[in-house]
């Protein structure tokens, strides 16, 4: 995944999707073929190859729904960049409910949020 997400920082976008689907290949666990797939959907997303991101996005997340990670670059990579704002938001909720580990991913999605989407009643003030 390292290597995959350096080439595509170097734009060699197709090599860096080669390495994940060699990746893919090998891996059996369905936690770490989630977070390859996730790499890849956002690779995609990024290149706005949005159908081909969003199935592996899904795929991703039928691997493992309770990744944080996945449904915040779900929703950043492939989702917002196409206006659909409102199952964003809910793939960012859900990232957030999932309680990422890393302070910098929780703040990470909780910017998203606030830029995007709307307050939920139970964040609503008052």
């Amino acid at each position: 995944q390292a290597w995959a997400l350096m080439e595509a920082q170097l734009g060699n976008h197709s090599r860096a999707l080669e390495l994940l689907k060699e990746g893919l290949g090998k891996v059996k666990e369905p936690e770490k073929q989630g977070v390859l797939l996730s790499c890849k959907g956002s690779i995609l997303g990024r290149r706005q190859r949005f159908p081909e991101a969003e199935e592996a996005f899904r795929r991703a997340l039928s691997l493992d729904e309770r990744n944080p990670l996945i449904h915040y670059h779900f929703a950043a990579d492939c989702l917002l960049p196409q206006g659909r704002r409102e199952e964003a938001c809910r793939h960012l909720h859900r990232a957030l409910q999932l309680a990422p580990r890393k302070p910098r991913d929780r703040q990470r999605i909780q910017t998203a949020l606030r830029q995007h989407c709307p307050p939920t009643d139970q964040e609503a003030p008052g």
